[in-house]
């Protein structure tokens, strides 16, 4: 079923919490709402699942204009962070809850239940209480009870916030299974850019209530339209910093606070060249040399993170701090003095004042 959000508001008194977003969701695909706390990503899925009534803009089903339907005339499943399972009740009974309020026959209820619990690998736990269950448990039996009313639309609120590190890798890849499978659209609630990234077809990245951008996840992460963008997508995040540019005979380079220059691409140097600008450049888009050369700059490093395949560094440039990835076999310690050269074609630019990419817009 395609979705679209048509100029959705939403106001808490004097406060704007959703401001006039527009984007539009493909019948089958898996879309991320990325944002970090209070951006308005979870009120635009609360307005999307008609708990919450919008201020102003439509939504529509398809060709249904369903802005002021109920929850209940929408044919959407929810699943939340807290599982909000009953706990006095049977995995089976969780599952079956809303086909009992149905007055669904038993046999169908029987039927049904076991394929979904099936399908979800819960299937030897539907005598089970809540009680009883692991985290990742409860979180597929939330997914079931949300499944076996075959929405037409199925909408995620942070549902692994409380799951270990390593359950969240697994629950991700089974949620994205079994969306692929049933060929269910969905809207995602995240504000984990691995989530988003991993799992989504396209991410709508939010802020204060205003849409951002809306593209497939490696397309945000190259082509980042604003500073906000830049810095919020991507782990380790990027290397931010106010720059100047200098355009020589035979290359553009960025000019460093110690006087270094690092060379910029001639497809990638802005044009017309603003004479106040932010540069960024990711850590993974930078090579650490094992000697000076004259298109490197140098650093001293202030902090060494092992992260296991790599070790993060934390460094500064004369005023500049800078963080940089290394082998971890380097035996690069604190107080050791680097040099490294960033990738010509990596280099990300945004106007200072507006904060836009001045290459993606």
């Amino acid at each position: 079923m395609k979705v679209i959000l048509d100029t959705l508001t939403k106001k808490f008194g004097n406060s704007t919490a959703v401001d006039k977003i527009s984007l539009e969701i493909e019948s089958g695909e898996f879309v991320a709402f990325l944002g970090p706390s209070g951006c308005g990503k979870t009120t635009t899925l609360l307005m999307t699942a008609g708990i919450y009534k919008p201020d102003g803009g439509h939504i529509f089903f398809g060709d249904r204009d369903v802005t002021t339907l109920q929850p209940k005339d929408r044919n959407i499943g929810m699943v939340f962070q807290s599982y909000a399972l009953y706990p006095h009740m049977t995995v089976f009974e969780n599952i079956s809850f809303s086909m009992k309020l149905k007055k669904a026959s038993k046999q169908e209820m029987e039927k049904e239940t076991a394929e979904v619990a099936e399908m979800l690998g819960i299937g030897n736990l539907l005598h089970r209480k809540p009680g009883e269950l692991s985290g990742g448990q409860q979180q597929r039996v939330a997914l079931g009870r949300a499944l076996i009313k075959k929405p037409e639309l199925l909408l995620f609120d942070e549902p692994l916030s409380n799951l270990d590190a390593r359950l969240r890798i697994t629950m991700r890849s089974e949620i994205k299974r079994l969306q692929k499978e049933l060929g269910i659209t969905c809207i995602y609630v995240t504000h984990d850019q691995v989530e988003a990234m991993t799992m989504a077809d396209r991410v709508a990245v939010i802020k204060d209530g205003v849409l951002q951008s809306y593209r497939p996840p490696l397309e945000l992460h190259e082509h980042p339209r604003t500073l906000f963008i830049g810095q919020f997508v991507g782990n380790p995040p990027m290397n931010i910093w106010q720059g100047s540019l200098i355009d020589k005979a035979d290359m553009s380079c960025v000019k460093m606070s110690d006087g270094s220059l690092l060379r910029i691409s001639r497809k990638r140097t802005p044009q017309p060249m603003p004479a106040d600008l932010t540069v960024g450049i990711r850590p993974e888009d930078i090579e650490i040399l094992s000697e000076e050369s004259e298109d490197a700059a140098s650093a001293v490093v202030s902090l060494v993170e092992p992260l296991g395949r790599d070790n993060l560094l934390q460094c500064r440039c004369g005023e500049q701090e800078i963080v940089l990835l290394a082998d971890p076999r380097s035996g690069i310690r604190p107080g050791q003095k680097v040099f490294f050269r960033p990738d010509p074609n990596a280099w990300q630019f945004f106007d200072a004042q507006t904060e836009q990419s001045l290459l993606w817009n």
